[in-house]
């Protein structure tokens, strides 16, 4: 017997900010003070993008290279491109998909839900390539138009550069422990977001438990590294182990990959930006920016309506969501401070 879980909280062990399981569907425009996001853009972004940004349901967002804003539902497969003008494109729905990445350059990328295959498409749909990965995989990102890397959740690697048409691995990123499939009870396994750095040859990679956030040299080699602090660690390694007791006691194998950092984005200076947190019911929120020299800034904002730690640099914006098919209601707000 199997279980799967990735995964669903114990009202007795639930922190105030529930990973993967947030109560609101919020998307919060916030310009962020000057100079936190130097740099020269491709254009504004206009007041009409903003209000397209807003009326995306994403369960994923990300920024493609030429400054185009992307989101994606896994619900209902839709995708949408935004560029900072205010034009809207959508793309083919991707469905049947754990994860995407999208550049308006190469096409889609998406994960198959087991994790286990990569499919490659245009942005019309048409199927470019099909090939196996090499591990269960959590993120993806495409580098160039043959290339992308993908994290697996077993074997002793952050990060994988893999060829397209062949799946085959041209580069390892960040040695890490392995881990063993177990027979019985619960097996937790990676989570690792990735975003790159193309100014600067680098990968970035953030552990969506543990808050460790890497950068990484394309060419290999690791530069370095800061670990975010996380106020519901404890709480969520208690349960870890209520859910490994369960499965134990039944017999039976769970597999999780617990979640406290739910997205990660890279701003024009090649910094990673990270939520930390959010308390109800002051809608407060703690944000992250990870120099890549290593050195940690935290900040605190004040949401109006919402709770939530997903989140996206775009521009000299911070856009905060909820993942609509986790989240029970709908809620929306933009706020400058």
């Amino acid at each position: 017997m199997t279980l799967r879980s990735e995964p669903r909280w114990p009202r007795a062990l639930s922190p105030r900010r529930r990973p993967l399981s947030l109560t609101s569907l919020c998307v919060i425009c916030s310009t962020l003070n000057s100079g936190a996001l130097r740099g020269a853009e491709p254009s504004p972004i206009t007041n009409a993008a903003l209000k397209h940004a807003l009326a995306l349901r994403p369960t994923l967002m990300g920024v493609t290279r030429t400054g185009v804003l992307w989101g994606w539902n896994a619900s209902t497969g839709d995708l949408t491109l935004i560029d900072r003008s205010g034009g809207v494109k959508n793309g083919a729905p991707v469905l049947n998909a754990r994860a995407v990445d999208v550049e308006d350059a190469f096409g889609v990328a998406a994960l198959s839900q087991d994790g286990r295959g990569l499919r490659t498409s245009t942005l019309a749909g048409k199927n470019d390539a099909s090939v196996a990965l090499p591990d269960q995989c959590f993120g993806l990102a495409w580098l160039d138009e043959q290339r992308l890397v993908v994290t697996p959740r077993f074997i002793p690697y952050e990060a994988l550069l893999i060829d397209r048409s062949t799946g085959r691995v041209l580069e390892r990123y960040g040695p890490r422990r392995e881990l063993v499939p177990r027979a019985s009870g619960l097996q937790f396994v990676h989570s690792i977001l990735v975003r790159i750095d193309r100014a600067r040859q680098m990968l970035v990679t953030l552990d969506a438990f543990e808050g460790i956030v890497s950068f990484h040299a394309l060419k290999g080699g690791t530069q370095t590294t800061a670990t975010l602090p996380n106020p519901q660690k404890s709480i969520m390694q208690q349960w870890l182990e209520h859910q490994n007791a369960s499965a134990l006691a039944k017999g039976a194998r769970s597999q999780s990959g617990v979640i406290s950092f739910p997205s990660l984005s890279l701003d024009d200076e090649g910094d990673a930006w990270v939520g930390v947190d959010c308390e109800s019911p002051s809608k407060a929120f703690v944000l992250a920016r990870v120099k890549n020299t290593g050195a940690v800034d935290t900040r605190t904002l004040q949401g109006d309506t919402c709770c939530t730690v997903h989140g996206i640099i775009w521009g000299q914006h911070f856009i905060r969501h909820n993942d609509p098919v986790k989240a029970q209601t709908e809620c929306h707000e933009v706020r400058t401070p």
